[in-house]
């Protein structure tokens, strides 16, 4: 009826205007009325011209839908079906059950749907089922998933385990951590509380010595004021070497007068040529026969990386050797000429007594000494030319590392870079020996580290001779 009362509304102007020109003259009043309803029922719409209209527009619309229908079916053509009325739907190269209604019915719902007319009970049903049964499909991929996951944990829990076969892995002991990046199957990892020989009984006379590059001497007493002291305590060693001291002239009767009253022979090498810088230093608490500072060549004693300390059975050689250079700036001085000079020197002294030559001597000589040897090929420390020298101005003149012949398929590091929390993860190098001379070796007792003591980028390591 609102339709109705719309179009009046609608064709009210016309209807007026038509009557108005349509004025007889001396027409009655009620003959006039009766003219007027007759144009106005002659104007409406009639119900069988509006119920044609609308089945005309209806079948316009399925024609233009049928022909979408059609063309949407030639291009995505209905799956064919299986022997059990199931149409197999293909997604993503997997096979999934779904609904056995074809395309073009899918359609027509999606149309009944957009005008208004949900679909039935059984659609539903279908589409539910449909669903279900796809995620029935996917359910072995997870499982795949979690198979795989399963045996990746299983895999790491095995490397996890022959890295604890190998040496242990510890947070609180990053050192008995196997870092190497291709450790050989026979490497174990050091372990300072099961690898030290038993002390020896005390009818036994012996010396113990201690070598440790300490990063600038007044940095640590700062940050361990009590380290040495410490150091005593858990060690009680005979001598220490020191490296890298960097101290000053000036500096040096404070430090020693700090020093614990027992080692009161102290002897300091600094350098010269650039103040704050190297130098070393021999502290003991039996008095040598003789000490002398550097090797009696100006050029290579300037910086202060040289003592040397004559005792009863043996000499001992306090050195820290001239790092390469962040870019091999002093390799050629250092292979070429420190080395030679240095071998020529200890190779003398070795006429009169045998020569332990200790301390920082920056070159890690084989794979096993370094946890990134591919890595490092071409860095100070590690570089073909350093190991070459290293072998043949030492070890080929018959100067033994004690710890590798000590220890000869185990990993251990003394120094740790600050960079990237490197001892944490036990990446180092093993770059503080001590060297003794072939005729010594029967003497030695023990050559270890000791990687728990902190306080620099090196750690100390330490010697027994029996004397």
């Amino acid at each position: 009826m609102s339709k109705v009362y719309v179009f009046l509304i609608c064709m009210l102007p016309h209807v007026l205007e038509q009557i108005q020109a349509s004025q007889i003259p001396g027409e009655t009043k009620s003959s006039r009325k009766d003219r007027n309803l007759n144009l106005i029922l002659r104007t409406m719409p009639r119900k069988s011209d509006m119920t044609g209209r609308k089945q005309q527009r209806s079948q316009k619309d399925v024609d233009v839908g049928g022909k979408k229908a059609v063309q949407e079916d030639e291009e995505n053509p209905a799956p064919p079906k299986s022997k059990m009325g199931k149409a197999k739907l293909s997604r993503k190269g997997e096979e999934v059950e779904g609904s056995s209604i074809d395309q073009p019915a899918t359609k027509t719902r999606r149309r009944n749907r957009s005008s208004g007319v949900e679909g039935s009970t059984s659609d539903k049903d279908k589409r539910a089922s449909k669903s279900s049964s796809t995620r029935k499909k996917k359910q072995p991929l997870n499982s795949k998933a979690e198979s795989e996951d399963e045996e990746s944990g299983m895999q790491e829990e095995e490397t996890q385990a022959a890295k604890r076969e190998v040496g242990g892995v510890d947070p609180k002991k990053p050192w008995l951590t196997l870092a190497h990046k291709k450790p050989s199957p026979e490497w174990v990892i050091y372990d300072p509380d099961t690898m030290r020989r038993p002390a020896l009984p005390s009818s036994v006379k012996s010396m113990k010595l201690l070598s440790w590059n300490v990063n600038g001497l007044c940095a640590l007493m700062k940050k361990r004021n009590e380290f040495l002291v410490e150091l005593v305590e858990e060690e009680s060693f005979d001598v220490i070497c020191m490296q890298e001291t960097k101290l000053q002239e000036k500096e040096v009767e404070r430090i020693s007068t700090s020093l614990p009253p027992e080692y009161c022979h102290s002897f300091w090498n600094c350098s010269t040529a650039k103040l704050g810088y190297a130098g070393s230093a021999l502290i003991s608490k039996v008095k040598p026969i003789l000490v002398r500072h550097g090797l009696g060549i100006p050029h290579h004693d300037q910086e202060g990386r040289l003592i040397t300390a004559e005792f009863d059975k043996f000499y001992l050689v306090a050195g820290y050797v001239p790092n390469a250079g962040q870019k091999l700036e002093n390799l050629e001085y250092r292979t070429g000429d420190w080395d030679s000079s240095v071998s020529q020197y200890l190779k003398e002294l070795e006429k009169k007594k045998p020569v332990i030559y200790a301390g920082d001597l920056n070159c890690a000589t084989d794979d096993i000494d370094i946890s990134n040897p591919a890595g490092n090929r071409r860095n100070a420390g590690f570089t073909n030319e350093e190991r070459e020298s290293f072998k043949t101005n030492y070890l080929e003149k018959g100067f033994v590392d004690t710890f590798r012949q000590q220890h000869p398929k185990v990993v251990g590091y003394t120094f740790w870079s600050y960079r990237s929390g490197a001892r944490s993860k036990n990446n180092g190098w093993r770059l503080d020996y001590f060297l003794a001379s072939e005729g010594l070796m029967d003497q030695i007792h023990d050559s270890y580290m000791r990687p728990d003591v902190i306080g620099s980028d090196h750690c100390p390591i330490g010697l027994i001779v029996k004397v």
